[in-house]
């Protein structure tokens, strides 16, 4: 909830930023560059399937290393299959939060909804 309204208010404050932002995660930005990969086909030879897979590894691999030095322990190698797992559903959530985020003006916090203004000002609806 706290993430769909995040999304939800940042899209009132930044109108641009939350139409570009969800492009930016990996698998929008994988297939934006695969797109355009093979609508110029500047490399030959390369079709969108390959590249579109090495920009996940590589983006697998950036975000295990970020992970590996931010945690305090030995990362296991057992605890790999529960982490791909984690960043598939997390990568997967960051789109439906996205697209959930722009369905509505109202957010829920604390027992008390409130309609988004723009500029990111709220007011209070009046409970019925």
């Amino acid at each position: 909830m706290r993430h769909m309204r995040w999304s939800r208010l940042r899209r009132k404050m930044l109108p641009a930023a939350s139409i570009a932002e969800p492009m930016l995660e990996c698998l929008p930005a994988g297939a934006l560059g695969a797109h355009a990969l093979a609508a110029r086909g500047t490399v030959p030879g390369w079709s969108w399937v390959p590249f579109l897979a090495l920009h996940i590894v590589l983006w697998i691999v950036c975000d295990l290393l970020l992970f590996h030095g931010t945690i305090r322990r030995r990362f296991d190698p057992r605890d790999m299959p529960r982490w791909l797992a984690a960043w598939v559903l997390r990568e997967l959530g960051n789109l439906a939060v996205a697209a959930h985020g722009a369905l509505s003006d109202e957010v829920t916090w604390r027992n008390r909804t409130f309609l988004l203004l723009d500029g990111g000002l709220t007011r209070e609806k009046a409970s019925s």
